[in-house]
């Protein structure tokens, strides 16, 4: 099944299931998707959209380095779109890397720090998100955390945590299972004590004899 047909697949199966708003939402996105496959490459507007959705998750540009992953695009994309380094698409582009604000993320600045912080409370709770990773992967609301972060000058995630007196929902306990391989056909511990034991007496019993 190619990605594609997936993507068909998912918008049937979601189509069968009882319509609200955000169902139509989804189905309308999926089906983007599946029309923009196969992607052949970066244009312009994918490149921008891309680099300003990294700002809205770590409340920064990244630097050329970062381009090299994180899904960015390429330092070859890069240079083979804007016929330049990704340094001088950053200098060019994004000249002041905090205080440059692009018309994407006006939404954000609508609104104030206590805002966003108050946001930030309501997704952890809501999704019993423990780390930062969790936090960018399950929101539903708002920009990324270190964005928030940003706002207040803060420069983790743990300084984020400690002033917005947020408690983290416990570690989930790891269980350990032990199973039996019938194919193998491995005793169980009985069953080895009960070897073990024989062996003991067999030992012993040679012994006397000698």
């Amino acid at each position: 099944m190619t990605r594609k047909q997936a993507l068909f697949r998912a918008v049937s199966l979601i189509e069968q299931m009882p319509q609200n708003e955000e169902k139509k939402i989804i189905l309308a996105t999926l089906k983007e998707l599946a029309d923009d496959l196969p992607i052949t490459g970066w244009d312009e507007k994918t490149v921008f959209d891309t680099v300003e959705q990294f700002f809205l998750d770590h409340g920064r540009y990244p630097n050329a380095k970062e381009f090299e992953s994180k899904g960015l695009p390429s330092h070859p994309t890069i240079a083979n779109r804007f016929g330049m380094t990704v340094v001088d698409f950053l200098d060019t582009f994004y000249p002041q890397r905090y205080d440059f604000v692009h018309k994407s993320i006006r939404k954000y600045r609508t609104h104030s720090k206590e805002h966003w912080l108050d946001i930030f409370k309501e997704q952890m709770d809501k999704h019993k998100i423990r780390t930062s990773s969790e936090y960018n992967r399950k929101r539903t609301e708002g920009p990324g955390w270190a964005y928030i972060a940003h706002l207040y000058n803060f420069t983790n995630w743990n300084q984020l945590i400690t002033y917005a007196k947020i408690q983290l929902p416990p570690k989930p306990r790891e269980s350990v299972q032990f199973t039996v391989s019938r194919r193998t056909n491995q005793p169980d511990i009985n069953g080895l004590k009960k070897i073990q034991r024989q062996l003991q007496k067999y030992v012993c019993s040679e012994h006397t004899a000698n």
